[in-house]
């Protein structure tokens, strides 16, 4: 179901086009709203990666296509996007209704994502301390 797509030559369907793009900058903790984070400070990481997103859409078993080279307008130094579907595709004959009911709109995906990423780098930090193989000051 998830497309983990690496390879930027590779062309994008009218569909994928149309999908939610998410870029490391919107969660990112280290800068402020005016800068381009959009979700709230206590649940943002410092330089998230467009991987990690990727990651966590996986986890949502969400379809996503990773955008290595694509960058945000505002911050132009930083690298990847992913592009995630969250919503069954338009048809003329019923309105696009949500691919898990738990996650209704951008905002839940958006919180659910940066939740995710939190968690999964908590973690990676406990793991890190208790065996040792922390950073030393």
């Amino acid at each position: 179901m998830s497309s983990d797509s690496e390879d930027e030559s590779k062309e994008l369907t009218q569909e994928q086009k149309k999908w939610h793009i998410l870029y490391p900058l919107f969660f990112d903790s280290t800068k402020s709203r005016k800068h381009g984070r959009i979700m709230p400070s206590n649940l943002c990481i410092p330089e998230p990666t467009a991987e990690e997103i990727a990651d966590a859409c996986k986890e949502l078993n969400l379809p996503f296509v990773l955008e290595p080279g694509k960058k945000h307008p505002r911050e132009f130094f930083l690298e990847g996007r992913v592009r995630v579907n969250f919503k069954s595709p338009k048809d003329e004959k019923k309105p696009r209704t949500p691919l898990r009911e738990d996650i209704p709109s951008k905002l839940k995906l958006e919180k659910m994502v940066a939740e995710i990423m939190k968690n999964r780098r908590t973690e990676k930090g406990q793991k890190q301390k208790s065996t040792g193989k922390g950073k030393r000051k």
